[in-house]
């Protein structure tokens, strides 16, 4: 299908403290790339009204990562953009942030029916949905271990009372010690926000 859209004009994109990014790479007359600088929480993908899109169609908006010897590869669809809907705030995937910093991600458009756009956002949300569940249980799980190693390591441990069947191994840590494992926890997000994906 030919198009009329022109990747100096018709669309742009924002990541969160950088310039608004123009210099789309024409791949083919339906397909778009442009590289961005390193993964943010959200992303900013719009049309600028110099060509609209062809009647029945939309363009789907897509982030990915190269294949390379030490990483796999990823293509993800993220939304998309329509001339009724010619501008959103896409949610970038939570794995995009457990990749080394040194691999390119790059913002990729494709035009395609709308039908298609529709099966392809139905198909794709069960499963991004599951990778997330799957990353916050991950999270969830390293915080909880490294809670537990701080508290063991600077703890006080108490034996049962050997007089009661009932009584069990008891833990004594100051107050302090809880305040001192969040500022540690703290400073490591201030460092590196992705540091619990290792």
């Amino acid at each position: 299908m030919e198009s009329q859209l022109t990747s100096s004009a018709a669309f742009g994109c924002i990541v969160p403290g950088c310039l608004p990014q123009f210099n789309f790479t024409q791949i083919d007359s339906t397909k778009w790339l442009t590289p961005l600088n390193g993964a943010s929480e959200s992303i900013v993908v719009f049309l600028t009204g110099t060509y609209p899109i062809p009647d029945g169609f939309g363009l789907g908006v897509y982030l990915s990562i190269e294949a390379t010897d030490y990483h796999p590869g990823t293509y993800e669809y993220i939304g998309c953009l329509t001339n009724v809907t010619p501008s959103s705030t896409f949610r970038v995937p939570s794995f995009f942030f457990a990749v080394d910093s040194a691999l390119p991600i790059s913002l990729g458009l494709q035009m395609e029916t709308l039908a298609r756009l529709q099966n392809i956002g139905e198909t794709a949300a069960q499963p991004l949905l599951q990778r997330d569940s799957a990353t916050l249980i991950g999270i969830a799980r390293r915080l909880s271990d490294d809670l537990y190693n701080f508290m063991c390591s600077y703890a006080k441990t108490l034996s049962n009372d050997p007089t009661d069947p009932a009584s069990e191994e008891t833990i004594y840590m100051p107050m302090r010690w809880a305040n001192m494992w969040r500022e540690r926890i703290e400073k490591k997000f201030t460092k590196d926000a992705t540091f619990w994906s290792y």
